[in-house]
């Protein structure tokens, strides 16, 4: 894989949400809209596990060319009432971005030196600018129970503010209750990043399919919380 590649293809983040990372073409699409009204924090406060909570991510070309990482949760807080999340919010730490693929150890550094933006090369500015923006963060807006989905439990909403733009994103979790811990995971899924002004080798920028990057970014979520 090209070093040129390696550099472009950070897409995602983002982001973003245990899990491995599929193939893009069978991840639920999350739907994506404007932002709404957080939701009304009820019944016991949970802060979650920084240590064991994580974001999962994969960048692919149209030409089948990927990089996989992760994320880390900064800090964050559940609302939980009866066993189920009622809202609260997670803090994404941009600059924890991680490349955990094949990628050679000495070709890394200059990696996610790129996708964080730090190389002091104006075309950074096309992804996370971390020096601008070291945060993003999801503020739940709805949760809503799910039945007759294998493995999931609950429809989970929220506000995804990235660089400087907020959309509600909408995707399927399993929320579960044990040993006085309440997480909440997802399987990959997509999101459009170019709707956060994410565009670098997108398609709609006029780069040919053959050459671009693909423009929906696939993440999984898992969050641990804890009284």
């Amino acid at each position: 894989m090209k070093t040129t590649f390696k550099l472009l293809a950070f897409l995602l983040v983002t982001a973003t949400i245990a899990v491995s990372c599929g193939s893009g073409s069978e991840d639920a699409q999350a739907e994506v809209g404007q932002a709404q009204e957080v939701a009304e924090e009820t019944g016991t406060a949970y802060a979650v596990n920084t240590d064991e909570s994580i974001i999962n991510w994969k960048g692919e070309k149209f030409s089948g060319d990927f990089h996989t990482g992760t994320i880390n949760v900064k800090d964050g807080e559940l609302s939980v009432e009866n066993g189920n999340i009622t809202g609260g919010s997670f803090t994404i730490d941009m600059t924890s971005i991680a490349v955990t693929d094949e990628t050679p150890e000495d070709e890394k550094p200059y990696l996610l030196a790129h996708l964080m933006g730090t190389t002091g090369q104006e075309k950074d500015a096309d992804f996370f600018n971390t020096n601008k923006y070291p945060t993003a963060t999801f503020e739940i807006t709805k949760v809503e129970a799910l039945e007759g989905v294998e493995g999931k439990t609950h429809k989970m909403s929220g506000n995804l503010m990235m660089l400087e733009t907020t959309k509600e994103v909408t995707f399927d979790a399993n929320v579960a209750m044990a040993d006085g811990k309440i997480t909440a995971s997802t399987d990959n899924f997509t999101f459009d990043r170019t709707l956060w002004g994410i565009k670098f080798m997108s398609t709609i920028t006029g780069f040919i399919k053959e050459k671009a990057l693909k423009d929906d970014i696939a993440i999984s979520i898992n969050l641990v919380a804890a009284e």
